[in-house]
């Protein structure tokens, strides 16, 4: 009797499991993203704005520093202006004032690809990575319930079948 009863909760600890693991894979495409106007660039790439083009060059992932971290996403922008040629390093949510005197950021879609965006739309970009950072937590929680579900499953089971003493 308390080894049906052991599978039963074996079945029920394996649902919940693979139930929790399954909604991390549907809730993945429900990310929330920045939605920004503006040019998105890759390498060698360029816009125009107020008659000034500026190219995108060099888009990479620096290295992680000292204490292991992953690095961040840099480009640089290059124009002409009547001072010369002129350069400036983009960096994810950096803020960059181009050749009109106007205030924009970076915005790394990928690894490839940055976008240049008014600084207008700087407040919705941080509520959008205050939902990512919301979004991963809860993710975070559901790897938790799937992992201790799976957990408890093998060792319900592995208690209810051990050999009986005598």
């Amino acid at each position: 009797m308390q080894r049906r009863a052991a599978a039963g909760y074996f079945v029920f600890f394996l649902v919940l499991s693979v139930a929790a693991y399954a909604y991390i894979g549907i809730a993945e495409s429900q990310r929330p993203e920045p939605q920004l106007e503006g040019p998105t660039l890759t390498n060698d790439s360029s816009f125009t704005a107020d008659g000034t083009t500026y190219t995108a060059s060099n888009i990479h992932k620096t290295s992680g520093g000292d204490h292991g971290g992953s690095g961040e996403m840099v480009a640089e922008l290059t124009w002409t202006s009547g001072s010369g040629e002129e350069m400036v390093e983009l960096s994810e949510g950096g803020n960059v004032t181009l050749a009109n005197d106007q205030q924009y950021f970076a915005y790394f879609a990928n690894e490839t690809a940055v976008q240049v965006a008014s600084s207008d739309q700087y407040s919705s970009y941080t509520a959008t990575l205050a939902d990512q950072a919301y979004f991963k937590e809860r993710q975070n929680g559901f790897w938790g319930v799937s992992i201790l579900s799976g957990i408890a499953a093998v060792l319900m089971l592995g208690m209810a079948y051990m050999p009986v003493r005598g």
